[in-house]
């Protein structure tokens, strides 16, 4: 048996009263979260740290298989421009090439205190992972098509590639979904073809992640357009406008199914009045450094917190970060938004990911009987994982 002790420890619920000590079994499932005054035997028993301990990170939106893209794209070009970029660089590179930067970025990931990812995948670049790295993972296979001729064939081919993910098996959470990209890039039949198999398991999707988006579905104007027409894409026959991008994506998908909103950077007042009296079975993922990078804007955090949704946090892919960790995202929270307490965005980091990723009967917090694993916050913000 372990203990151990820090002068700050958060259960991913909230900071505890100090002295806490956590005692942990040799399988790293917790046995008990005390009071110092209740450990047994000798007090010199128990591993002592300087700084905060918590439950190890989930990230709730990533993109592995774009890891080979790191620094490729540059900053501020805009989503469009952004996305437009992305299938002429990926092309460059060959297979093993991208498979390499995929388990070096899970490691790296890993190395950075992080338990679990909820990682988008278009393609099998990612399976290596799961053999490799110890990580539980949910794949979002990730399914487009704007054409509504060409749903059923899209369909199709993201039909296969979640057939390769799908198997479960060992120590880790292994789970996959198809799901919707954007909803800019998902017409209606692909869409009618994506929710029939939904059921009540996860559904991540880019949730109103730029202007153009909101330009596009307000009255089909904007770089999405122009995009559409360089695609040489008959707009004309587009029937995914008339209502707002949430509003055609949430309506889209049955009410049973749980909801992963990712990125909510153009998100308002409006969009969450919508949301609230539609459903409560949804979760807002925020990926402030990719916002950053990719739009130089942050959403309204401080209105998505008082929405009463759950919030966690993302980091999408080194396309378009400075790295995979959560704990950076947690400090820009911090820095832009210093109303938000540290307790609050930790939460967010950890107990809130595991529930909208329905890992937390057992990662997210530290309780008895779970693996939640366990970080160390250091005095000068470095992470050490301890489990």
């Amino acid at each position: 048996m372990r203990y151990i002790t820090a002068p700050q420890v958060h259960n991913g619920y909230g900071f505890l009263p100090s002295p806490t000590v956590i005692a942990v079994h040799e399988d790293g499932s917790i046995a008990d979260v005390i009071p110092l005054s209740e450990v047994p035997g000798d007090a010199s028993r128990i591993e002592q740290h300087e700084g905060m301990l918590c439950p190890s990170f989930v990230n709730a939106h990533c993109h592995l298989e774009l890891s080979h893209l790191y620094r490729r794209i540059p900053e501020h070009t805009g989503l469009v421009e952004f996305v437009s970029r992305i299938p002429e660089v990926r092309k460059e590179d060959n297979s093993v090439l991208i498979r390499e930067a995929v388990l070096e970025a899970a490691r790296q990931m890993h190395d950075k205190g992080i338990i679990a990812v909820g990682d988008i995948s278009n393609t099998t670049d990612t399976l290596g992972v799961r053999d490799r790295i110890p990580l539980h993972m949910h794949t979002f296979i990730e399914c487009m098509g704007i054409i509504p001729d060409l749903a059923g064939k899209r369909f199709e081919a993201s039909q296969a590639v979640y057939e390769a993910y799908k198997v479960a098996g060992g120590p880790y959470l292994r789970r996959a979904t198809i799901v919707p990209h954007a909803p800019y890039s998902v017409s209606r039949p692909l869409l009618e073809r994506i929710a029939a198999v939904a059921g009540t398991g996860v559904v991540s999707v880019h949730n109103q992640e730029s202007e153009a988006e909101i330009r596009f579905f307000a009255d089909r104007s904007g770089d999405l357009l122009q995009l559409y027409n360089a695609l040489q894409i008959d707009t004309s026959r587009l029937d995914i406008t008339g209502t707002s991008s949430l509003e055609y994506i949430v309506s889209g998908l049955p009410e049973k199914t749980p909801l992963i909103l990712v990125h909510n950077t153009f998100t308002s007042e409006k969009d969450i009045a919508y949301l609230q009296y539609r459903r409560d079975n949804i979760s807002l993922c925020l990926c402030p450094n990719a916002n950053w990078y990719i739009e130089r804007r942050l959403p309204d955090i401080p209105m998505l917190e008082r929405s009463g949704f759950r919030i966690c946090l993302g980091t999408d892919s080194l396309a378009s970060n400075y790295g995979l960790d959560i704990y950076a995202e947690v400090l820009v929270i911090l820095e832009h938004f210093p109303s938000i307490p540290m307790e609050t965005v930790l939460r967010w980091a950890t107990l809130n990911g595991a529930k909208a990723l329905q890992m937390d009967d057992i990662i997210g917090s530290l309780e008895p009987g779970k693996r939640p694993g366990l970080n160390l916050i250091t005095p000068d913000n470095q992470v050490v994982r301890l489990l």
